[in-house]
């Protein structure tokens, strides 16, 4: 039987939560007729038919859905996601320097209606009135059922209705983005400039947003449990990219030690087989710090981030941070005599051990202190 469900799935709104609980797998499908995404080959849209009025007579027997997300906090998640992506980054017609530098690039404006009508992500041809037009013209048409993302379970038992889609009572949240601010972080100044320059993009979630709050007290009720662990995407960054990438400002130290950390994800994943996340982190923040020590023994180097190490132990992600900006704040602040650190580690797997589980002794579990 035909399948008369297409996802629309736009960038940062939680679509690959939904993708995979669609099809009750651990990651997302490629996009095909049903999944409307990023081509992988050329980083283009696949939803460029759906908002062409020619085409609404063809789609009108299908059921379309989609999620948008508040503007500001759309686009700070996609910075910090896609900052150390190269395949995304070397599009923009110049790195940004930081997420200032990042929003005020027009190539990262309006992206929402953008890919919608079909754009690359950071194209050069600016997204215009006639084109957000066009998309809610298709949404009131067609009709496409649209969620909020600050309003997900609401929007997941509405997509339900829509699209007799049975949702998992229990979900993982995919693709959280490691380490990124809060909007609430940002100026206020900040916020407006964005919202500014993404006018296009906030009318669209202002319309589509007065029209769900007209139906969200009908799914007020519906629930979802969410798995909100980071350390759940943890083995497939890493299968893909330096760990150390995310939260590592000085990209010449990973440049100069790209074998070693080649070489220690692979023995990881691949040869230990490992793929619990915490797990991950840990071994790989013991390595490096017993590394550095074994190739700098008694440096200042390895004192500093030997005492980043020491903090966090009980959170691997916020230790890996912490060394990381050890490392950054120990090159900036010796520019001359840090320069024989740069040279590049190997990898002795004799230093890879597992983490040590601290067992609660008899009294501990009796009483329930740690």
């Amino acid at each position: 039987m035909e399948n008369k469900n297409i996802f629309i799935h736009i960038p940062k709104t939680g679509g690959t939560t939904i993708n995979t609980a669609m099809h009750n797998v651990y990651w997302q499908t490629e996009p095909d007729f049903n999944y409307r995404h990023i081509s992988l080959k050329d980083k283009v849209s696949t939803s460029e038919d759906i908002f062409n009025p020619n085409n609404f007579e063809r789609y009108h027997d299908y059921n379309i859905f989609m999620m948008l997300r508040e503007p500001v906090d759309r686009i700070v998640s996609e910075y910090y996601f896609l900052r150390e992506r190269k395949e995304y980054i070397k599009l923009l017609n110049k790195p940004p320097v930081d997420f200032d530098d990042y929003y005020k690039k027009p190539q990262t404006h309006n992206y929402m209606v953008g890919f919608l009508i079909g754009k690359r992500i950071y194209d050069t041809k600016p997204t215009t009135r006639n084109d957000l037009d066009n998309v809610i013209e298709a949404i009131e048409k067609l009709p496409i059922h649209v969620g909020i993302f600050e309003y997900f379970q609401q929007s997941m038992g509405y997509f339900k209705d829509k699209t007799s889609i049975e949702w998992s009572k229990n979900l993982p949240a995919k693709r959280m983005t490691f380490n990124r601010p809060s909007i609430k972080d940002l100026s206020d100044s900040t916020k407006q400039e964005i919202l500014e320059l993404n006018n296009l993009d906030k009318e669209l979630y202002d319309y589509c947003l007065t029209n769900f709050e007209s139906i969200k007290p009908s799914y007020d009720s519906y629930k979802i449990n969410f798995k909100l662990s980071k350390y759940d995407h943890i083995y497939p960054y890493m299968s893909k990219t330096c760990l150390f990438e995310f939260c590592l400002e000085n990209k010449h130290y990973i440049k100069q030690n790209f074998l070693f950390f080649k070489d220690l994800t692979f023995h990881l994943i691949k040869d230990l087989a490992i793929n619990d996340g915490e797990r991950l982190v840990t071994m790989w923040n013991n390595t490096i710090i017993k590394s550095i020590e074994q190739s700098f023994p008694d440096s200042d180097f390895h004192f500093e981030v030997k005492k980043a190490h020491a903090e966090s132990v009980d959170n691997p992600l916020n230790q890996l941070i912490n060394m990381a900006e050890a490392i950054n704040n120990y090159f900036k602040q010796n520019q001359k005599n840090g320069k024989k650190f740069y040279k590049a580690m190997k990898l002795d797997k004799k230093l890879i051990t597992e983490p040590i589980v601290q067992k609660a002794s008899f009294l501990s579990r009796l009483f329930g202190k740690k």
